[in-house]
């Protein structure tokens, strides 16, 4: 079958706009190291990467409620580190003055000393993190103890996603914490009543409280340490899944420069092949238009 000149003239055109079409799809991927830009280049690959970067992008999540988790427990951790130095600190004082060498005088030194860690306490118990009350539970506005030393926050129920499937609660209970056998202010006031009345009978029953305060700080610290490894864990977790997904995301979607370029050198050979080919045919207003 004869083909005709505007046959021949549209079929050459095309051939030269498909490569061209093909060059600057090399081009791109060289550009942006991707081989999938666009559904049109693989619809399948584009849709798994579509999928992969969503995970991805919840891992991102994940990984900033686990930092914040990882700060704010820490913070707590800190806080009560120095609060065991604190009642550490009272425990000396108090068996300081139950010594019947003592004077009158010298337990009131010891009473104005015990009073600095009192508020102290007082300082470590209203520790602040981002702005809020980290011992107040849900209650994050409101200071955890009163003046007397009664819990006025809230419960637990501060949960944040730290991984798939993990949360944590955030709301540290600081009843459970300074209150749950003894009123921690409560048995530093006593004390430092103690010493400021030299009352050596009721000073000698102080030992055992301060004793109760401190097994309920350290039963809290516990379970705010395991509230942090369980951030390691799954951060740790969240970390080989992030990098089995950017490696089949890798795999998928990155492009192989080495072969892109091969494939571009040899498109452009082909491109001006095809355009000495069409050259000898065309008229040179029709290669002009091209």
């Amino acid at each position: 079958m004869r083909i005709s000149d505007r046959q021949w003239y549209g079929q050459q055109s095309q051939r030269i706009q498909d490569k061209r079409l093909e060059m600057s799809k090399l081009q791109e991927q060289l550009a942006s190291g991707k081989a999938v830009n666009r559904p049109s280049d693989d619809p399948t690959a584009f849709n798994r990467l579509e999928s992969l970067r969503h995970r991805l992008s919840g891992l991102d999540t994940f990984d900033a409620n686990s930092e914040v988790a990882r700060r704010k427990l820490q913070t707590a951790e800190t806080s009560m580190d120095e609060i065991f130095n604190v009642l550490g600190r009272t425990r000396e004082l108090t068996l300081m003055g139950m010594n019947s060498t003592v004077s009158a005088t010298n337990r009131q030194d010891i009473a104005q000393e015990l009073g600095v860690l009192r508020d102290h306490f007082v300082q470590l118990s209203n520790t602040r993190f981002d702005n809020q009350y980290v011992f107040s539970g849900t209650a994050t506005d409101t200071p955890p103890l009163d003046d007397t030393g009664n819990y006025q926050g809230g419960g637990a129920g501060s949960l944040v996603a730290i991984g798939d499937g993990a949360q944590v609660d955030l709301a540290l209970n600081g009843g459970e914490i300074f209150n749950r056998d003894i009123n921690t202010l409560t048995m530093l006031d006593d004390i430092i009543s103690d010493l400021e009345n030299n009352d050596l009978d009721s000073l000698n029953t102080r030992l055992s409280e301060i004793d109760l305060s401190e097994a309920q700080l350290s039963q809290s610290r516990s379970r705010i340490g395991a509230k942090m490894r369980r951030v390691e864990i799954t951060t740790e977790v969240t970390a080989d899944i992030r990098a089995q997904l950017s490696l089949e995301s890798s795999k998928i979607g990155d492009a192989d420069i080495a072969s892109v370029i091969s494939d571009l050198v040899a498109q452009e050979q082909s491109l001006q092949a095809a355009v000495k080919i069409a050259g000898r045919t065309m008229t040179p207003s029709l290669l002009d238009i091209l």
